[in-house]
C-alpha cells in the first residue's frame, strides 16, 4: 500500500501548525472538491486509505512532495497553485 515498501509510514501523525502549511492544505482540500473527487478517490490515486487523505487535509500527517505532485495532477492544478502562496506568506511572517 502506498510507499510502505520504501520505509514510508502512511499512518504517522505529525501535527503541522504553521499558517502557511495550513493554507496549503486548505487549497488542497478545495482543489479536491472542485475536481469532484472524494477522499476515497484521492486515496486511490496515491494508493492509500481515505483516512490518510483525511489526515493530510487536517494537517495530522505531512504530505510528501511526490504525493503533492500526484494530487495536483489529478486535481488539474500545478504544484505552484498550492505552494506559491505558501512561499509568499513565509516571506511576510
Amino acid at each position: 500500500m502506498g510507499y510502505s515498501g520504501i520505509g514510508y509510514d502512511n499512518e504517522r501523525v505529525v501535527p503541522v501548525t504553521s499558517h502557511a502549511y495550513q493554507y496549503m492544505l486548505t487549497r488542497l482540500k478545495q482543489a479536491r472538491k472542485a475536481a469532484g473527487l472524494t477522499q476515497v478517490q484521492a486515496g486511490g490515486i496515491l494508493g492509500v486509505r481515505q483516512t490518510v487523505i483525511s489526515k493530510i487535509e487536517k494537517g495530522e500527517r505531512k504530505i510528501d512532495p511526490i504525493e503533492l505532485a500526484l494530487l495536483a495532477q489529478a486535481y488539474g492544478k500545478s504544484i505552484d497553485h498550492f505552494v506559491e502562496t505558501v512561499v509568499a506568506s513565509q516571506a511576510t511572517e
